[in-house]
């Protein structure tokens, strides 16, 4: 499984890298929400974070960019539940973090620059998630990794 998730964070980044030249932004300027937060979700964070602090951000910083969505909502450490330890280190440590329950309002709250779906909840990337993720970005970046064995990236870029 390990294999796997490192495999499949490494393809992401790759994505990543290549959508940031795109899209014409800084990479500390970017604000990325994953929708899942399992071990797929985590991993990929953690690499993307490890990418971020590599282009010069601290580590709170690169984490700062981050905003994991999981079966609950927004992970925040306000949020008014027990997180498992492996969401801790990405969630959202501001006492002020709104309570937010789903993917739209997460979205609108972060306007994004990245979504990243890595999340076995399938059906959430709809239209009007795509549509909403253009109205805040000339080029959204949107990935959709469904869950394992299978692999599959997309990029979307408004033209």
């Amino acid at each position: 499984m390990f294999i796997q998730i490192q495999g499949t964070a490494s393809v992401v980044l790759s994505g990543f890298v290549n959508a940031i030249r795109r899209s014409g932004l800084k990479p500390h300027d970017h604000r990325l929400v994953f929708f899942g937060a399992g071990s797929a979700g985590v991993g990929v964070a953690t690499m993307l974070r490890d990418y971020l602090i590599h282009c010069g951000l601290t580590e709170d910083e690169a984490t700062k960019t981050f905003y994991l969505v999981d079966s609950k909502g927004l992970v925040a450490l306000n949020r008014g539940d027990k997180l498992p330890v492996h969401k801790i280190p990405l969630a959202r440590t501001d006492p002020d973090t709104p309570r937010l329950k789903t993917l739209p309002e997460v979205l609108d709250w972060v306007k994004p620059t990245a979504l990243l779906g890595l999340s076995t909840t399938g059906g959430s990337f709809t239209e009007a998630i795509v549509k909403k993720m253009a109205e805040f970005n000339k080029n959204p970046i949107i990935f959709r990794i469904p869950p394992f064995p299978k692999l599959h990236l997309i990029l979307l870029c408004k033209s």
